[in-house]
Order: C-alpha cells, then sequence, then structure tokens
C-alpha cells in the first residue's frame, strides 16, 4: 500500500469518525427517557456496522447507500432496538418519515417484497465503493490543499506525486559538485517536476532547462534545498539557465506553465542566480536568492515571466542587479532585495511592478574599490524606450528612489521614496536622463531638510528642460528639495 493510498485511508477514518460522533448524537436523542435510563449496556464493547441518514427520508422510501452513510460504532453506545447489520437495514421500507442524522431503527422498517435482503459480500463491496465515491472529490481537495506542507514534512514522499526526487539519484550534503549528476536528471525527466529535498547541492557549471515544451521541467524545492555555486565559480552565465536549449522548438509557448518554486540559491558572492532565457509564462515564486552578482535575469528572448515573493540580497558589489529584466511583458511582485548597486534595472516594456523593496545596506561600500557605491545607487533604473507600470514601489535609503532613462515613458502610482540616514549626501526622488516625460501620480519623498550645503536634495532632477511629464499631487516638503523644476510638470499641489 503506498503513502498516497494510506493518506486517503486515514483522511476516510476522520470523516467517518465525524460523522459516528453525529451518528451517536442522534441515535441517543430517538426514544423516551425511561428507555434511554432503563438501556442495559452489553459488556463487550465490540463495534458495528451503523446505518446514519445523509438526507431526510419520507415513509415508505426503501433504504439504499445513496441515501445513508455506513460508519463504525461502539456496541455500548446504541439503542436495543437498533438494527446492528446493514443487510437488514438497505433494502428495506421505512414506516416513519426520519431526519438526517437518525440511526435506523427497527421499529422504522418494513419488509419490501422486492427488497433482497441476502446481499452477497460483492454487493456490499459496491456499497461500499459507492459511499466511497461521495468523498472522492472532497478529498482530492483536501489532499491537494496539504501536499505542500506534507511533502516538506516528509509525511508523504514526492514520488507518490509523480514527482522526480532529486536524491533518489544525487546525494545531498557532499560538498562536492553535483552538477553534471543534476543535469543529467533533468535531461532524462522531460514534463517533470524534480522535486529537491532539503540539503545543500554544490554546482561547479549552470544546470540548463529545454525552452521545448516537451523536454522541459519544473523545480519543486524544499525551503531550505540550496543550490550552492562552488568555490571558484568562472562562468558569466547564471547558475539555473531556464530555456537555454532547443531553443530553437516549434512552440509560440516554449516553456509555458513551468516554474521555479520555493528553495534557496545561493551565488557563493560570485555567480548570478538564476536567468531566464527563452520562452514564455514561466514562474519563479517563494525563492531566496543570494550573494549573487544578478539575482534574476530575463533576457530579451524570453517574456511574459512572473516574479513573486522572491528575496534576494545580491553581493555588495558593482553592477550587481536585483532584477534585471530585458525580455517583456513580466510582472514583478512582492519582493525585497538588498546589497545591490542597482535594485530593478528594466531594459524593456510592458512591465508590471508591484510591491517592490530595494534596500542600501551601509558598510559594503568602504571595504573595497569593488564594491557598490552610494551616489551610483539607484532603487528602479528604467532605461526602457516606452512604458513600464510601477505601484506601491518602495525606494529605501537608495541614492536615487527612480530614474529613467531618456525614451522611458513610466507610469508610477503611490510610490514612496525614503532616507531613514543622512548618511551619502545624496537624496534624488526623481531622476531623468533627458527630458522628463513620465506619469507619477501620488508619490511620496521623505528628503531630509538639514543636509550639507554641499549635498545634493533633490525632489526631482531632469536633464532637459521641456519634457511632457506629468506630477500629480506630490508629497514632501517642498522648502527641502535645492531645485524647483518640479513646478514644471506639477498637477494638483505638493503636500507636505
Amino acid at each position: 500500500m503506498n503513502n498516497t493510498f494510506k493518506k486517503i485511508i486515514s483522511i476516510l477514518l476522520c470523516m467517518l469518525m465525524v460523522l459516528s460522533i453525529a451518528a451517536m448524537t442522534a441515535c441517543n436523542s430517538q426514544g423516551d427517557e425511561s428507555e434511554k435510563s432503563s438501556g442495559a449496556q452489553t459488556e463487550s464493547d465490540e463495534k458495528v456496522s451503523v446505518v446514519v441518514f445523509s438526507a431526510d427520508a419520507a415513509k415508505g422510501s426503501v433504504i439504499s447507500a445513496k441515501d445513508v452513510e455506513i460508519v463504525e460504532l461502539p456496541e455500548s453506545s446504541l439503542p436495543e432496538k437498533y438494527f446492528t447489520k446493514r443487510t437488514d437495514a438497505i433494502g428495506r421500507k421505512l414506516d416513519a418519515d426520519v431526519k438526517a442524522g437518525d440511526c435506523v431503527h427497527e421499529g422504522i422498517l418494513v419488509p419490501d417484497e422486492n427488497a433482497q435482503n441476502g446481499i452477497s459480500k460483492d454487493d456490499i463491496n459496491a456499497i461500499k465503493e459507492e459511499l466511497r465515491n461521495k468523498f472522492k472529490e472532497e478529498l482530492r481537495k483536501e489532499l491537494l490543499a496539504e501536499l505542500k506542507g506534507d511533502i516538506e514534512s516528509g509525511a508523504i514522499y514526492g514520488s507518490d506525486l509523480g514527482y522526480v526526487v532529486l536524491t533518489d539519484y544525487v546525494a545531498a550534503n557532499t560538498g562536492k559538485d553535483v552538477s553534471a549528476e543534476i543535469q543529467k536528471v533533468i535531461d532524462d525527466n522531460p514534463k517533470k517536476t524534480i522535486y529537491v529535498p532539503d540539503g545543500v547541492y554544490v554546482l561547479a557549471s549552470p544546470i540548463v532547462t529545454s525552452a521545448d515544451p516537451a523536454k522541459s521541467v519544473s523545480f519543486q524545492l524544499s525551503n531550505f534545498a540550496v543550490f550552492q555555486a562552488a568555490a571558484g565559480w568562472a562562468h558569466e552565465e547564471a547558475m539555473i539557465r531556464i530555456g537555454a536549449k532547443d531553443t530553437d522548438a516549434e512552440s509560440d509557448v516554449a516553456s509555458g506553465n513551468y516554474s521555479f518554486n520555493s528553495g534557496i540559491i545561493d551565488g557563493n558572492g560570485i555567480a548570478k542566480g538564476i536567468a531566464v532565457e527563452s520562452g514564455t509564462n514561466f514562474a519563479i515564486r517563494n525563492s531566496s536568492i543570494k550573494h549573487t552578482s544578478i539575482g534574476i535575469h530575463v533576457k530579451e528572448t524570453a517574456s511574459a515571466t512572473d516574479i513573486d515573493l522572491v528575496h534576494v540580497v545580491c553581493n555588495n558589489k558593482k553592477d550587481s542587479i536585483g532584477v534585471l529584466l530585458e525580455g517583456p511583458d513580466n510582472t514583478v511582485t512582492d519582493m525585497r532585495i538588498a546589497s545591490m548597486q542597482t535594485g530593478i534595472m528594466l531594459r524593456s516594456t510592458g512591465n508590471f511592478l508591484r510591491n517592490l523593496h530595494p534596500l542600501y545596506i551601509w558598510g559594503a561600500e568602504h571595504v573595497s574599490d569593488t564594491n557598490i557605491v552610494y551616489a551610483e545607487s539607484v532603487a528602479f533604473f528604467d532605461q526602457s524606450d516606452g512604458v513600464n507600470f510601477y505601484d506601491f514601489c518602495y525606494s529605501d535609503e537608495m541614492s536615487t528612489g527612480f530614474r529613467f532613462g531618456e525614451n522611458a515613458r513610466p507610469v508610477t502610482q503611490s510610490c514612496f521614496v525614503m532616507w531613514y540616514s543622512k548618511k551619502g549626501n545624496r537624496q534624488i526622488g526623481i531622476e531623468a536622463d533627458g527630458k522628463f516625460e513620465g506619469t507619477v501620480l501620488d508619490i511620496v519623498v521623505s528628503l531630509h531638510g538639514d543636509l550639507p550645503a554641499d549635498a545634493i536634495v533633490e525632489f526631482l532632477r531632469v536633464g532637459e528642460d521641456g519634457g511632457q511629464g506629468i506630477i500629480q499631487n506630490p508629497k514632501f516638503t517642498a522648502s527641502y528639495t535645492r531645485n524647483d523644476c518640479y513646478k514644471d510638470y506639477l498637477v494638483g499641489r505638493v503636500a507636505s
């Protein structure tokens, strides 16, 4: 008996126990008080089959498996006149109306001329199967809801669900390079989900998936499963390369409906994390990506990637980027990004960004000349030639909150730029490399008003006058900004 079947049996027993309690309550409520008090308890407590109505039934109805639940109850809990044999109940008529939850009593049953009271073993098994089928859909939903947690806790083994369990082929925590072994598992199991149990898996080379939907895979990592770059990583490409081979596959939805879920990618201070290199509709969810030069890279040959609930911590080096979007039409939501030069860099259009929080971490800039430079730090750097959308995005302590390239026409709504310290002497809420062509709605910028005279403190900085952008109802202290070019684009008023 496999683990999945055991799971189903376990849930059935739990459901039957609940029904049993209901049946006991209903049975004990029938008969007068004197009968209850005088009913002798049997010395044995052997369990017997109990027929309990699952719905109201009218007088004259013939009892069938469709009308009742069959559960097991201790014999001592039953009334004296209770019919204990299911074969004596099913197939007989009622001489009184019954309610859902009522037990079958001898006094309300009458023979039916057409009833087959001598039910065979096969008939009984058929009745059992009919009752199981009543719960099949409910069980399926309940099981699916519990699967993720049960797999991670070890209650269900991944292979029971059709997953390919990596540790059946590759040992974790060896400290040795297992990239070739993992690649073989991927290549040998097209259109499968690779389940990665907790442990550390060292990669000296990138692992690669196919862009051909007939060959691609999904990854499901346990929460503490780690893909870690080996010391001395010497590759320009990312550790995990999605859709990087078979890119000439004849499909409009290469890699469609595949994903990388949960777990940790550790770049060991050197490597890039995960790159989506071709295809559409790939998803990265619930993962932690740390110590990388680039956390996530969607290349120009990919599109429509969903990135959600991913925590990125880069390596505090110059040119480090949390998320780099070169392919279009991506959705990036609910992320924190830290220890990088640029939080989100966009070179494509049609992207939707919501609830993103890039954070500058002080200290690393003093360690080495190769480390990040505060004055060059940007939370959101839009280098595209069109429109991207920002909603509830939050720049935290970055030198520049939003920086827009010469051809960018962003739309931002309810965004926030703040500095919790007075370090760096450079605070720019919005910067346009050329003319300002953006639409900025309801932004909050918390400039400091007591920085040194040589500090750069500006709500808006533009590289060239004359843009057609709009800034509507911003909130900042107007007296703190050291230029007032924002007035050329202001619609509404400034709230401080």
